[in-house]
């Protein structure tokens, strides 16, 4: 349970978001999953490396195989490499959509969303469209003829 700082009510905290360094609580989705990903891989290497530790300086006294826990650390590595390239790309998608939907949100503020006529000339055909229809069609045709 966390208790939210603005209301003083305790929220239900299903998963945690990195900033910077500082883990805070999150109410979900996918990025949050993303991000809790990463943390238990990075745990795993936290521990991970400390049996490795433990097992080059033989802190337990016991006879453990160097190798074993070389492996071990080196899987956990690549298993946090995969969580990171995972949310990279998630968050590069995401800021591509939203760099997409400001243009379009744009495009609408400078047309006003007024209807048009959308002329495509390979079919010969005429139809009803917004303006905004008519600009990304006008802007896609342009990159053809180039």
């Amino acid at each position: 349970m966390y208790v939210e700082p603005l209301s003083g009510k305790v929220v239900r905290v299903h998963s945690g978001c990195l900033i910077d360094t500082d883990v805070h609580p999150s109410a979900g989705g996918f990025q949050a999953l993303l991000d809790s990903s990463v943390m238990a891989c990075q745990a795993r290497v936290n521990d991970m490396m400390e049996h490795f530790s433990k097992a080059v300086f033989n802190q337990t006294g016991t006879n453990i195989n160097v190798r074993l826990e070389e492996s071990n650390v080196i899987a956990a590595l690549v298993e946090l490499e995969k969580s990171r390239a995972r949310m990279k790309s998630h968050l590069l998608r995401s800021q591509h959509d939203v760099e997409r939907r400001l243009e379009r949100a744009a495009i609408l503020a400078v047309t006003g969303g007024c209807p048009g006529i959308v002329i495509y000339p390979a079919l010969v055909l005429f139809e009803q469209a917004n303006c905004s229809d008519w600009i990304n069609f006008s802007y896609l045709l342009s990159l053809t003829e180039k």
